[in-house]
């Protein structure tokens, strides 16, 4: 079964941009609900190529999945305005939460997730850090991101009373 993304951290954030070159890579972050940041080192394009990141609603996921804030869509196009979605090495994506954001969830559980065209969520290997509240990945293709975890199911018993 699938539901919707659980209310959380949202943002309507303006989209963030900058210009990443083959010599000297680049770096870009976006600073709303949750904090993105992208590094492309030197030699992951062959020609200039400008990065945006943005955030979108995360829409419906896996009921056994929750959502952490939205979903993080980074898009790369060259100069010729032509997508760019491959990369001749790979960038590292880290995104940034408070404690506050992931009450609920078990924060070692937390692991970026990509979107494959057909809208299933797909884990990746991810670095988690409690102590400074972060998730790193080392990818080579862009795509749409999101910061999932397993949901923590309580099940409760009713208790039964025996007269005395």
């Amino acid at each position: 079964s699938t539901r919707a993304a659980p209310p959380g951290i949202f943002s309507t954030a303006s989209p963030v941009s900058t210009v990443v070159s083959p010599s000297g890579g680049g770096t870009i972050t976006m600073t709303a609900a949750v904090t993105s940041t992208a590094q492309f080192p030197p030699g992951a394009v062959s020609g200039t190529v400008t990065v945006t990141i943005s955030l979108t609603d995360t829409g419906t996921v896996s009921g056994s999945l929750a959502a952490l804030g939205q979903t993080i869509v980074v898009q790369a196009r060259g100069a010729d305005g032509q997508p760019v979605t491959q990369f001749g090495m790979p960038f590292t994506i880290t995104v940034s939460y408070d404690d506050a954001d992931v009450v609920g969830l078990r924060e070692e559980d937390l692991s970026l997730y990509y979107q494959e065209a057909g809208g299933d969520w797909v884990p990746i290997p991810t670095i988690v850090d409690t102590v400074r509240n972060t998730l790193t990945a080392v990818l080579d293709h862009l795509t749409k991101f999101a910061v999932l975890a397993p949901r923590e199911w309580r099940t409760y018993l009713p208790m039964v009373l025996r007269g005395q």
